[in-house]
C-alpha cells in the first residue's frame, strides 16, 4: 500500500478550502482526523443510513466539539459517544475540523458552558467562481 502524503501547513481557511478542492483526502494522513472518519465508519456500517433516508449518500450529521469529563471531545449530532476526545478545546477542534472537511460536513464548536461558540459549514460551493 503506497505511504500516505502529510497535509501541508495552511496561512488561511480559504487557502485549506481551496486545497481540499483540488486534492483527494484520502491520499493524505493527517492523524485525529483519521480516527474520527474511521469512527463514523464504523458507526455507519453497524447502523446504516437514517430510518427514511432512503439512501447511505446522505449529509453527514453535522460533528460537535463539546466539553467532556475535564477535557473535550468530538460527538457526532445526535449521538452521545465520543469519536475522540482531546486535553484542549483546540486540539478537538483541529481534528474535528479536518474530518468535518473531508466529510464536506458541519462543525459545531461548544463553550465550556456548552454554549455553541461558533458554526462552520465546509461543502463545495455550487457554482464557483471564475477566474
Amino acid at each position: 500500500m503506497p505511504r500516505k502524503r502529510v497535509v501541508p501547513e495552511f496561512k488561511s481557511e480559504e487557502e485549506e478550502l481551496a486545497f481540499w478542492d483540488e486534492h483527494d483526502p484520502e491520499e493524505f494522513d493527517d492523524g485525529p482526523a483519521d480516527e474520527i472518519i474511521m469512527a463514523i465508519k464504523m458507526t455507519e456500517s453497524r447502523h446504516g443510513a437514517r430510518p427514511g433516508s432512503g439512501t447511505r449518500t446522505r449529509e453527514p450529521r453535522p460533528l460537535h466539539v463539546v466539553p467532556r469529563d475535564g477535557g473535550w471531545a468530538v460527538i457526532r449530532e445526535g449521538g452521545s459517544r465520543a469519536l475522540c476526545r482531546h486535553s484542549t478545546q483546540q486540539e478537538a477542534l483541529v481534528a474535528a475540523r479536518e474530518a468535518a472537511m473531508k466529510e464536506r460536513g458541519q462543525l459545531i464548536v461548544h463553550r465550556a458552558d456548552g454554549t455553541i461558540r461558533e458554526e462552520r459549514t465546509y461543502r463545495r460551493a455550487p457554482c464557483p467562481p471564475r477566474g
